[in-house]
């Protein structure tokens, strides 16, 4: 059986200078809304193209297909709603734990119901460009935001208190797959027999 060629996702080159920087963030504007409008079956390159008000080889210079266009919008997305979170971690840090819990909550809702559409319609294409890569990168940095954000400055050379991280980072064993699913009697009558 002929192996499948992989898709090319990542952007061909990065902008350098400021007109190629505004190009491209116009192209991925562009995406967004072409997704928003027509969806992602009949999105092309050249309807990005013809949005943004570039030419396609302009486009092409940046991004080789549609699913690295698409895979470049969801980032950028990604991006804008863990800096909100990481600015909002900067902006408590000294603040009590409920204003801390407050701000960052609303912090993250208000970048992700920016555009609701936006975000529903990114998110559908999500599984086909292959988000997870993305999304883990997004979740670390949310997540280092938030471990700096309650650790008073004086600890942060120190580690996060055990009982505050997952019970396979604690003790180093992984919890199984369908713990915590079982009723208490199930797993006792399972004991028993």
């Amino acid at each position: 059986m002929p192996q499948r060629s992989q898709v090319v996702l990542e952007p061909r080159k990065s902008p350098v200078q400021a007109r190629s920087t505004a190009s491209v963030e116009a192209i991925l504007e562009a995406t967004v809304q072409v997704l928003l409008d027509v969806g992602k079956e009949r999105l092309t390159t050249t309807r990005v193209a013809s949005r943004a008000g570039v030419s396609v080889g302009t486009l092409y210079q940046y991004f080789p297909n549609k699913s690295a266009l698409l895979q470049a919008a969801l980032q950028r997305h990604l991006v804008a709603v863990t800096e909100a979170v990481e600015r909002v971690c900067k902006e408590q840090e000294g603040e009590t734990l409920r204003n801390m819990a407050t701000a960052l909550i609303t912090a993250f809702l208000q970048a992700k119901m920016r555009s609701p559409k936006t975000s529903v319609a990114l998110y559908a294409v999500s599984s086909d460009v292959d988000a997870t890569r993305i999304v883990q990168q997004m979740g670390s940095r949310f997540n280092k935001a938030i471990v700096e954000c309650w650790q008073p400055p004086a600890n942060r050379s120190r580690p996060i208190h055990n009982s505050l991280l997952p019970c396979s980072k604690r003790d180093g064993r992984r919890k199984p797959e369908n713990a915590g699913n079982r009723r208490p009697r199930e797993t006792s009558r399972r004991l028993a027999s």
